[in-house]
Order: structure tokens, then C-alpha cells, then sequence
């Protein structure tokens, strides 16, 4: 015979496997985004620009990204080799970009934001400064 307690530690053992089980078991349904990046015209080159567009090599058919329906990622670089990296999601489940770059092993500072300016809109933008050993990034979102 099972004593009470012995009982008890099987039943929450199995109930907390059960809980696992159904939290990660079951395939995650993919985003279905609002085709919002077929709508934005960004420009491809700007004075003193060019650009090379990499939004086919971040493969978002992963089942890691099932919240990114559509991305869109290309590489400014300026005559001195200097670069800015423009990446455009149509995503379902943002969350702060601090939390995706930690996990990565950078250090993350926050800035104070910044405010852009495109063509008559103004848009407010978070700050971060992200760095590891091999590489220091500025980082904005909004």
C-alpha cells in the first residue's frame, strides 16, 4: 500500500509532467501576418548610400519564428565602410529586443531615446547599446 505522502509526490510529479507536456507538445499555430512590408517603399540607395538587401537569408519558415510572418533586412553602407543594418518585421509577438540580445551573450545598455525624422513624421525611437567581444551594435525600435 501507497502511504499519503508518497501519493501525493507521485500526483504532483504527474501533474506537473502533464503541464510540461501540454505546454510544449503541441505544434505552434505560424503568425499570419498583415502583409504591412508589400505597403513600405524604402529606399534602396540615398546619398552617400548604397544598400544590399539579406532578407533572404534569415530564414523565417523555423519553427522558432512562428510569430514573424514577413521580415525585411538590408545593409546600408556608406564610402567609409561604415554600416547600418535596416530590419523591418511583420511580427505577431514583439518583445524588447533586451531580452532576445542578453540571451545572445551581449551586454545591453539603454540610451535615451532618439527622435527620427522621415520624411514629415516623427518617430520616437528606443535606444540601445549593445556590445560582446567581437561586436558593438546601436540599436533602435520602436
Amino acid at each position: 500500500m501507497i502511504d499519503t505522502r508518497t501519493f501525493r509526490k507521485f500526483l504532483m510529479l504527474l501533474l506537473v509532467g502533464l503541464a510540461m507536456a501540454a505546454a510544449f507538445l503541441p505544434k505552434k499555430t505560424r503568425y499570419e501576418g498583415l502583409n504591412v512590408l508589400s505597403e513600405i517603399r524604402i529606399p534602396s540607395e540615398m546619398p552617400g548610400w548604397t544598400s544590399v538587401d539579406i532578407s533572404d537569408q534569415i530564414d523565417v519558415n523555423q519553427d522558432v519564428y512562428n510569430f514573424i510572418s514577413d521580415v525585411f533586412a538590408r545593409i546600408y553602407q556608406n564610402p567609409y565602410g561604415e554600416q547600418v543594418l535596416l530590419l523591418v518585421l511583420d511580427a505577431g509577438n514583439f518583445h524588447n529586443p533586451k531580452v532576445c540580445y542578453t540571451s545572445s551573450g551581449y551586454s545591453v545598455k539603454e540610451k535615451e531615446s532618439v527622435t527620427l525624422s522621415v520624411d514629415q513624421t516623427k518617430i520616437k525611437a528606443n535606444m540601445l547599446d549593445i556590445h560582446r567581444p567581437d561586436r558593438a551594435i546601436f540599436l533602435f525600435y520602436w
